[in-house]
Order: C-alpha cells, then structure tokens, then sequence
C-alpha cells in the first residue's frame, strides 16, 4: 500500500510540476507559447476615449476593451416606481461599452515580423430611461436594458525590434486603435 501511495504521489507531484512549468513559460494547454502580449488605445465614432489588452498564442489572440465617456444617471434620481401617472421623459443615460474580441493572425514573411490580423467580438453596455413627475419634479429610473452589439476588427502589427511591436487598426465599436505590445 506504501509503494502505491508513494507511486500516486510522485504522479502528482510530476504533474504539479508540469503544469506550473507550463505557467512559468508561457506555455498554453496546447503548449503553444505566448507570442505577444499589447495594449492598444483610440477614439470611438462618438469621440469618446477606447482601449484594450490582449494576447496572442500562435495564430490566434483574444482582446478585452471598452469605450468609455458613457453618461451617468443624474443624482438623487430615486431607483424606485413613481407612485403616480402624471409624469414626462427626462432622459435616456448610457454606460460605457466593454466586451471582447477573438482575433486571428497571419504572418506575412519568413521571419513572422509583419502580421495582419481580424476577427469578430461582442460588446455590451446598459441604457437607463429616466423621468420626471410633474407632480414633484423628481427623477425615477423606469427602467434599464442591456444592448449587446456585434463587432468586427482588423489591422496590421509590425515588430520594429526582437521585442517591441507597434500597431494600427480599426474596431467597429472603439474606432481607429493603435497598438504597442511586448514580444516574446
């Protein structure tokens, strides 16, 4: 029974070491190492402020973003029914955006510096509707929903050293991006 223990645990200690040697490496599951890590920032359609952080493991990558310069529900506004029908629209307030993309990746030469990349995301962000009584002049909410938007990008990535690469690109929620990342 001693052998068996100690055989089960040498299993496990081996497979510990496995899998914190595929983290410490930048290994992924498909031990397919990461080739690059970025942020990229820009400017929406509507003028407001975008950005994002992602990666890239072989030919494809995932991106995380948001654009923000969403309004806000105006102070002191009760999150409650308005006990009374004698009311007016007041507003309507939008979050920000946040939502993710997967993108995929194709190297253009031999030695994988210029690459073009696209793909689809989703984005989701809450519209609030606010009115007024006319009774008392306060504001009620009446009522939040969730829109969530299809998403495409695309762009070009350029190593410009061994670990430094620079980037353009246009998303169709967060507008024009540009791109630094971190090579490995």
């Amino acid at each position: 029974m001693k052998t068996y223990s100690f055989s089960l645990l040498v299993k496990a200690s081996g497979a510990a070491a496995a899998l914190s040697g595929l983290i410490l490496t930048g290994q992924t599951a498909f031990a397919q190492p990461v080739k690059s890590v970025w942020i990229s920032g820009g400017a929406a359609s509507n003028g407001n402020v975008s950005g994002a952080a992602g990666f890239r493991v072989g030919w494809i990558g995932a991106e995380f973003g948001a654009v923000g310069g969403g309004s806000t529900v105006p102070e002191g506004t009760l999150n409650y029914q308005i006990p009374h029908n004698s009311f007016h629209q007041y507003g309507s307030y939008t979050s920000s955006s946040y939502g993710g993309d997967v993108l995929f990746f194709l190297d253009l030469d031999e030695k994988k510096r210029v690459s073009i990349y696209a793909g689809p995301g989703i984005y989701a962000q809450q519209t609030t509707d606010v009115i007024q009584s006319n009774a008392t002049g306060w504001l009620y909410e009446n009522g939040t929903s969730t829109s969530v938007k299809a998403a495409v990008s695309g762009g070009l990535r350029v190593a410009v050293s061994k670990n430094l690469e620079l980037g353009a690109g246009y998303h169709s929620i967060r507008g024009v991006q540009g791109t630094i990342g971190w090579r490995f």
